[in-house]
């Protein structure tokens, strides 16, 4: 959610395997892994946000550039 509205992401996984008939069910292990491979995405990018609005990490870019 930003600013109240749903944004959606492009991760990058491909699913692979086949996926269950709801998502709150499990799908096949190769579908499973895929699915655990893109929550990781997720996460990473969340964390990335997250981090990139904090003085401190501001801070860490400018020092790296100079």
């Amino acid at each position: 959610m930003v600013d109240g509205k749903s944004k959606t992401v492009n991760l990058n996984v491909k699913w692979r395997g086949i996926p269950p008939d709801s998502m709150r069910e499990s799908g096949d292990a190769e579908f499973e892994r895929s699915r655990t491979k893109a929550e990781a995405e997720l996460h990473r990018i969340i964390d990335e946000v997250t981090h990139k609005g904090r003085a401190e990490h501001l801070t860490e870019r400018l020092a790296k550039n100079i």
